[in-house]
Order: C-alpha cells, then structure tokens, then sequence
C-alpha cells in the first residue's frame, strides 16, 4: 500500500468503522472506545486499514501505548508503512509500533538497527539506529538477575505505578538485552552467541565508535537485539483467526487497558491451530463487530470469489461498494500457457506504461518466489521479494519445504520488500496476508504442481488481494478451484 491509502477520513467513516474507532451501540449495547472485542470483516472490508487507524487512537493518548501483533514479517513491514504515514504526513506523535508475532512470544521486544561487534568478540555489541548508537557489556548472571528482579517488580506493581514510574522502570529493566539471529548464520556466530542464552548489559559510550571502521566492528548479519517485553497498554492483534486459543490468552495477560482482534475465518491458513473468530469472541466473552461492507474489491472479483469460497456464496458480492468494471477492462482472467509464457505475460504487463505499477505476483512456495525473481531479474524486469530458502538449496518438488507436514528445515530469508516501491512484488500466498494490490498475478495454478492441489483458503487470500484486476495463469488445466465459476464472469486471454 502507498502512504496515501493509508488516510482515512473520518467523517466519511462508516457506522461499523465508527464503532471500531471511537466505540459505540453493539445491537442495543454500549461498547466503549477501550473495550474489548472482535472484528470480523472479509476480504477487502478494511481491517487493516482500521487496525492502523484504531492504533493511532489509543497510541495518542496521553502516557499510552499500542503494540499491532501480525503473524507475518511482510504484514509487520507493511502495518509500520501505515504507522510513519501518521506520523510523517499526518503529523501525528502517537507511540503505536507494529511487531512481529512470533518474536513478541518467543523473544521480547526486538529492538530496531543493525547490530555490531568489536571484531572478533564475543564481549560487546553495538546497536546503530539512524544516528544512535548504543554500547552493551556481556554481563554474569548477578547482574541479570540484578535487572530479571526489577521487571518481576514491574510487572506485578504495573497497575500501582505512575507514568513517570512506568517509564523510569522500563528505562531501566530494558538495559539488559540478549541477542537473536533472523536467520541462519555461520557456525562462529553460534558459538559466540547462542540464541537468546548470552546477556548483555547497556552502558555509556566513553569514546567515539565508528562502526564504518570493518578493520575494528563487523556487522552481524541478521542480528536481533531484543529485551523484555514492557507492559503494553493497548494491544492490537491483526489476522487473529491464524493464532490459537493459548497464543490469544497470551496476548490478553500482555495488555493492560484493553485488546481488540481483527480477522476472517475464512482466510485462516492454520486451520491446526487457528481459531474461528466466532469461537474466540465466544472463549473470552467479546462481543463481535461486523464490518459489513467492502471497499476494495470489485464486484467482477467478489462473485468470482464466492465460487472459490463456497461459505461466502451470497454475502461478499452484496458487500461490496464498488461497481463491475467496464467491458473494455475486465477482472478476473484465466490465461494457458507454459511457465515460461506466464512469467513473459507478466514481464510484458509490467513494461507497458500504461498499467498499474502496484503489481502483486502471489504464488504458492518459496521456491515458486525464487524461480520467478530469478526469471524477472534475467529478463530486465526488477522487482522487490521475500522468500525463505533452505541451506541445501530446493528439491526438485514444488512441496513447499515450510509446509508443517514436512517438518522444520535450517533456512536463509531474503527480504527486500519496500511497500514505497513501484517494483512488482513477488510473495508466497502466506506472506501477501493483509497486504493489498492493484493488479494480482497468480502463474503456476495447477493441481497437478502440488501434492494435495492448491489450497482453497490461500486462494481465496491470493485472489482477493487486488483492488482491480486477477490474471490466474496456467498450464493446460486450471485448479479445479475455478471449476464452479461460471463461464460468463471469465475472460479468457
């Protein structure tokens, strides 16, 4: 999403909108702007958009804060984009922070920069942020023990503590950190550090530190530096129906004012783990807030869509607010052709002036992701990525090696999303969760590529990710996903 599609206006918000940002009447009863509840809302109704919008809400408040939980680091990128456009064109100083949901359960609070060394040692770490640098002493176990003592305090007198002790005791607990890695490093690194074992105490810098100097400092690539996580006032939890019954009782003791969860059950993909929106408003007694209407997708995609997802027959069509496209501009395409005729189709599309520039190219697996950037670059056409690769490179199978039934794999990420880029932004159906394009390329739709055939819930997510138009590029024969879509709502290319 571009900065100005995060702008919301106020005075045009809806009454579902206005309820979920300044509160209101749930069927007859009060639900207060610091509640707790649920929002339910489909493919295209805004959730996002709003989940920002409420942050920025409590983030305001005097003294508070707001911490949006996502389950994916594409959606973390993308929620901060919508953050620093409050705060750099709205010209608002609120402190809400999007974050990452797994290292918020596992980790702490990560710590934004690029992490150093002195070369060599394994004693000091130094933190660049912008133009600060802060300085960290490995320390003993009495010293941790010094500041673990200090945050039990924290925690357990939280709600006796003023803002300024608030503060003060954060300030201080948060001097001692640990050190993580985002990816797999070389075996040095693990010696030297471990994974969150090794602890680190922040002291003042004496002398001047030019971290440029690689004849003194060395960059560790992929470095976390993480600390215990404060007590959040607000909390706020994106794509809610993929995180289980304990993940959401976990994230309920971390805050406390209130929490709201956004979501839609029909987009869960961990449907192991995950929960219904229904049955967690049921669990933990929140009412639930039905965005009712849709703003993104038009009309030609949304009956297309209810095919795919049989449980939205009837109800995401007569949502939408947009209007069909014209007969000139059709939506949703189907278009055969070889691997290599899909990727120049999209090449082609992307080369021509006159289309859209905002371009997703959403695809099932990891090594899909890599063969298309590689495909891209080699033919002149840049675009912007994540994937995740294991250190034995791919297999010959387009069994994605993430899938839970295959088991866990050491990996290596390569990220260069830039939400601000005009490039074509290449993801796995996973990572495109909540994110948003105008026009949506979905190659390699075959059944026959996959051992169970693609999934329904992720192409459900894939298709309606665009705000305009859907190419659904294949080989011979289609995903039996499309099979129910009458041929009328097709264009054939």
């Amino acid at each position: 999403m571009r900065f100005e599609e995060w702008r919301v206006d106020d005075s045009k918000l809806d009454d579902d909108q206005r309820i979920i940002v300044f509160g209101g009447n749930i069927k007859g009863s009060p639900l207060l702007i610091k509640d707790n509840f649920v929002v339910q809302g489909s493919a295209g109704s805004g959730k996002t958009i709003m989940a920002v919008r409420k942050s920025i809400i409590f983030g305001s408040l005097p003294n508070q804060n707001c911490v949006v939980l996502v389950c994916t680091k594409a959606l973390k990128l993308m929620l901060q984009n919508g953050l620093d456009y409050y705060k750099s064109v709205q010209r608002i100083n609120h402190r809400a922070k999007a974050v990452y949901a797994w290292a918020w359960q596992y980790r702490g609070m990560d710590l934004d920069g690029e992490v150093f060394r002195k070369k060599g040692s394994d004693q000091e770490l130094y933190l660049r942020d912008g133009n600060n640098i802060y300085a960290y002493k490995c320390c003993d176990n009495t010293v941790r023990e010094k500041y673990e003592t200090k945050y039990k305090d924290y925690i357990e007198n939280y709600s006796k503590l003023s803002p300024k002790e608030r503060k003060q005791a954060e300030d201080e607990f948060t001097k001692l950190v640990s050190i993580d890695f985002a990816d797999h490093v070389v075996d040095n690194l693990y010696r030297s550090f471990g994974r969150r074992t090794k602890y680190f105490e922040r002291v003042n810098l004496t002398t001047s530190v030019d971290l440029q100097n690689n004849n003194d400092y060395e960059n560790i690539p992929k470095g976390v530096i993480f600390t215990k996580k404060p007590k959040v006032d607000y909390l706020i939890v994106d794509e809610a129906q993929d995180f289980s019954q304990k993940d959401v009782q976990g994230f309920i003791g971390d805050k406390s004012q209130s929490i709201v969860f956004f979501g839609d059950t029909l987009q869960q993909l961990y449907s192991n783990s995950g929960l219904s929106l229904g049955t967690l408003a049921t669990n933990n007694k929140f009412p639930i807030v039905e965005l009712s209407k849709n703003y993104r997708l038009p009309k030609d995609v949304a009956r297309v869509a209810e095919y795919i997802q049989p449980k939205e027959k009837d109800k995401l069509l007569v949502r939408c607010q947009k209007g069909y496209n014209n007969e000139t501009l059709p939506t949703f395409y189907l278009k055969d052709g070889t691997k290599e005729d899909q990727l120049k189709f999209i090449i082609n599309h992307c080369k021509n002036p006159l289309n859209s520039k905002d371009i997703g190219i959403l695809v099932s697996t990891n090594k899909q992701v890599e063969e298309v950037v590689n495909f891209l670059f080699k033919n002149g056409e840049p675009c912007q990525y994540r994937f995740n690769k294991p250190l034995g490179g791919f297999g010959n199978s387009y069994i994605d090696f993430m899938d839970s039934e295959l088991g866990s794999a050491l990996y290596n990420q390569f990220d260069t999303l830039n939400f601000q880029s005009n490039l074509p932004c290449v993801l796995t159906y996973h990572s495109a969760k909540g994110t948003q394009f105008d026009t949506v390329f979905i190659p390699f739709a075959n059944d026959d590529l996959y051992r169970n055939g693609l999934k329904r819930n992720e192409f459900y997510v894939a298709i309606t990710r665009t705000s305009n138009q859907v190419f659904v590029l294949y080989q011979d024969k289609v995903t039996a996903l499309v099979k129910d879509v009458p041929e009328k709502y097709i264009t054939r290319k």
